[in-house]
């Protein structure tokens, strides 16, 4: 089973326009793949799509255990 890696390159408000407009509301904004990257082809494969939506999770459920 091939994992997915997450990296931090966390943004501040003052960088993205999202987050700053988010203010007061928890939110997580990510960024996938460039939809004309290399491997965008998996965007659509809906077993990578599991595969994301199961890592975001687990990276979201181990940062609120570490609180």
């Amino acid at each position: 089973k091939e994992m997915i890696s997450m990296q931090d390159t966390t943004a501040t408000p003052k960088e993205v326009y999202v987050l700053n407009a988010s203010v007061g509301i928890p939110s997580v904004l990510l960024e996938i793949d460039y939809m004309t990257g290399p491997d965008s082809e998996k965007l659509i494969d809906p077993n990578y799509q599991k595969q994301f939506i199961a890592a975001t999770f687990s990276s979201i459920e181990e940062y609120f255990k570490n609180l």
